[in-house]
């Protein structure tokens, strides 16, 4: 008698394997690879795959599978630097401050349409508010706040809280 293989419930209903639609998504994001060429690559193990079914798959399954790998992320460093950018969106001038650790990894993000004190204090209260206060201490480097390294008295001038 056969046994029924455990799937994950997110596969179920699908006509591939799971293994078929991991490698194509995987491949898909990593080497930037388009939906045509992952149909020829696919061909040539001799499994035939539609270029829509496998941008369904990527729509479908990236979200999930950054919700789960997600859990296994380090969270960002104790020292962070701010960085804002001037962008272009729909033909208009927007500012996007970031904030960025020490190994890249993104802290916070805030897109305005003003370059003003309020936007910078908007940013600082949506960075301190999503971790520890620990990056300010060191150096903070703004194109629009006064600089300062201390984080106790950013914290007074944005309401975010006690140092």
């Amino acid at each position: 008698m056969t046994t029924r293989i455990a799937r994950d419930p997110i596969y179920r209903g699908r006509r591939f394997s799971p293994e078929i639609i991991e490698l194509c998504v995987r491949w898909y994001i990593t080497y930037r690879l388009g939906y045509r060429d992952l149909v020829a690559m696919m061909a040539e193990r001799g499994i035939e795959v539609s270029h829509t079914t496998i941008m369904r798959w990527v729509l479908r399954y990236v979200p999930e599978y950054e919700r789960r790998w997600a859990r296994f992320a380090r969270s960002p460093g104790s020292s962070w630097r701010m960085d804002e950018t001037a962008v272009s969106v729909r033909g208009g001038r927007h500012y996007l401050y970031r904030a960025v650790d020490r190994r890249g990894k993104s802290v916070a993000s805030l897109l305005c349409n003003d370059r003003s004190m309020e936007s910078a204090q908007a940013f600082f209260r949506a960075a301190v508010s999503q971790g520890p206060c620990r990056g300010l201490r060191r150096s903070t480097s703004t194109a629009t706040a006064p600089r300062t390294g201390d984080c106790a008295c950013w914290q007074r001038k944005i309401g975010a809280g006690r140092a």
